[in-house]
C-alpha cells in the first residue's frame, strides 16, 4: 500500500513540474514547430524516376539454323542480369552520365571523383531474383534515379538503359566478329581437306574399281565413319563454346562428358574382340577388314568427316556473320521513366516530428534538472552552490572556446 503511493506521489510530483514550466515547455514546442516547419519548407525537394527492365535473353533467335547441335554455341548473349548491374556500375558509363548531364556542375562539385560519389549516392538499383533450384537467377532490375528536377530524373534513367543495351550490344558484336573469323577460317581449311579427301577418294576408285567387301566390313566402315565425324563434329562445337564460356558452364561439362564417351566407342573399332550384339557378331574390328578393303574404308571415312564438318560449319559461319550485323534491341524495357509529379524527400512529417521530439527531450531535461537545482539547495545549500559553480565553470569554458 505504501509503495502504491509513494508511486503516485512521484507522479503528481512530475505532473506538478510540468504544470509549473508549461509556459516554458509551450514556448520551447512552438519554437520547435516552428523551426521544423520553416527547415522542411526551405530545403530542396528531389524527385526519383524509376524505370524496369528485363536481361537480355541468352537463347538464340536463330537456333533454327544449327538445331542439329547439341547446344546453341554462338548463343544471342552471354550478357547475365548480374552483368548488367556490373555495366551499370561501371565508371565508363557513368562518366558518359555526368558528361551528358554536366553533373560536376549540378552537384557544385569540382573532381570527377566527388561526383561519381554523388551519382552513386543518387542512382538504385533493385534487381528481383527468380529462385529455382539451387540457383538464383534475376527475371528484372529496376532502375531509380534522384534527381531535384523530375526531367532530368527521367531521363538520366532512360539514358542508363539506353547505354547499357549499347554496351551489351558491343560486347555481343565483338563476340560474334571473333566468331565469325575463326569460323571463316575453319570453313576455308574444310573445303580445302573436303577436296583433298574426295580426290583421294576418287583416285582410289579409278586405281582398283569397284572394291567388294562383306556386309559386316561395310557396316564397320559407315558406323566408324560416321562415329568419327560425330565426334570431329563434336570437338568443334566443344571448341567454340570454350571460347564464349566459362571451363565452369554446364554445357561445356556436358560436350565433355559426351565425348569422351563416343571416343571410348571409336576405341571399340580397333579392339580385337568382334562387337556382339543378341548373340550375333554385329561389327568386325578394323583390323580384320583386308588391306584393300581397309585404304577404302580410310578414304570414305576421311570424306564423310570432312562433309559431316562441312554441314555444321557453314550454318555456323551464315549465323556468325548475321549475329555481327544484327543491332536489335537486347533489353525488354518493361516500364520507361516518366517525370514524377510527387517529391521524393524531404519527408517533411519526419522532419518536424523529429525536431519536436528532440527538443521536447532538451526541454525536459532541463526542466527537471532546475527542479532538481532547487530541492537541492532546500536540502543541502552546500551541495547545491558546489553543483552550480560546478555548472558555471563548464559554460564559461564552453563560451570562451566559443570567443577564440
Amino acid at each position: 500500500m505504501n509503495e502504491q503511493n509513494n508511486r503516485e506521489a512521484g507522479l503528481l510530483d512530475y505532473l506538478l513540474i510540468l504544470v509549473k514550466w508549461r509556459k516554458v515547455i509551450l514556448t520551447n514546442f512552438l519554437i520547435a514547430l516552428a523551426l521544423g516547419v520553416t527547415l522542411s519548407l526551405v530545403l530542396p525537394k528531389y524527385y526519383r524516376a524509376t524505370a524496369t527492365f528485363l536481361p537480355p535473353s541468352q537463347s538464340s533467335g536463330l537456333s533454327a539454323l544449327i538445331q542439329n547441335f547439341s547446344f546453341d554455341v554462338l548463343g544471342a548473349s552471354d550478357i547475365s542480369g548480374e552483368a548488367c548491374l556490373a555495366i551499370l556500375k561501371s565508371r565508363e558509363l557513368r562518366e558518359q552520365i555526368i558528361a551528358k548531364y554536366d553533373l560536376m556542375k549540378v552537384y557544385e562539385e569540382k573532381y570527377l571523383e566527388h561526383t561519381l560519389k554523388e551519382l552513386d549516392a543518387n542512382v538504385v538499383t533493385a534487381p528481383e531474383y527468380q529462385v529455382g533450384i539451387g540457383v538464383s537467377t534475376i527475371s528484372s532490375v529496376s532502375l531509380s534515379v534522384i534527381d531535384k528536377s523530375p526531367q532530368r530524373a527521367a531521363d538520366m534513367a532512360n539514358d542508363f538503359l539506353s547505354l547499357l543495351e549499347a554496351r551489351i550490344i558491343e560486347l555481343n558484336t565483338k563476340k560474334a566478329r571473333n566468331n565469325r573469323i575463326f569460323l571463316e577460317k575453319r570453313v576455308a581449311q574444310n573445303q580445302q581437306d573436303l577436296q583433298a579427301a574426295e580426290d583421294s577418294l576418287r583416285a582410289f576408285q579409278e586405281k582398283y574399281g569397284a572394291i567388294e567387301i562383306s556386309a559386316q566390313s561395310k557396316a564397320t566402315i559407315e558406323a566408324a565413319a560416321q562415329l568419327k565425324a560425330d565426334i570431329l563434329a563434336l570437338e568443334m562445337e566443344r571448341n567454340i563454346l570454350a571460347k564464349n564460356a566459362l571451363p565452369s558452364n554446364v554445357s561445356l561439362s556436358k560436350l565433355n562428358t559426351r565425348l569422351s564417351a563416343m571416343q571410348h566407342e571409336y576405341e571399340k573399332f580397333y579392339a580385337e574382340n568382334t562387337q556382339v550384339q543378341n548373340g550375333y557378331e554385329v561389327l568386325l574390328p578394323i583390323r580384320k577388314i583386308p588391306a584393300l578393303a581397309l585404304q577404302y574404308f580410310r578414304a570414305l571415312r576421311e570424306t564423310e568427316v570432312q562433309n559431316r564438318l562441312y554441314e555444321m560449319l557453314v550454318p555456323l559461319y551464315e549465323q556468325a556473320k548475321i549475329q555481327e550485323d544484327k543491332t536489335i534491341p537486347v533489353l525488354k524495357v518493361i516500364d520507361r521513366a516518366i517525370p514524377p509529379t510527387y517529391k521524393y524527400k524531404p519527408k517533411r512529417a519526419f522532419i518536424v516530428l523529429g525536431i519536436v521530439a528532440v527538443s521536447l527531450i532538451f526541454c525536459l531535461l532541463y526542466v527537471f534538472y532546475r527542479e532538481y537545482l532547487e530541492n537541492l539547495k532546500q536540502r543541502d545549500a552546500e551541495q547545491h552552490d558546489k553543483l552550480l559553480a560546478l555548472t558555471r565553470a563548464f559554460s564559461f569554458r564552453r563560451q570562451h572556446r566559443t570567443s577564440r
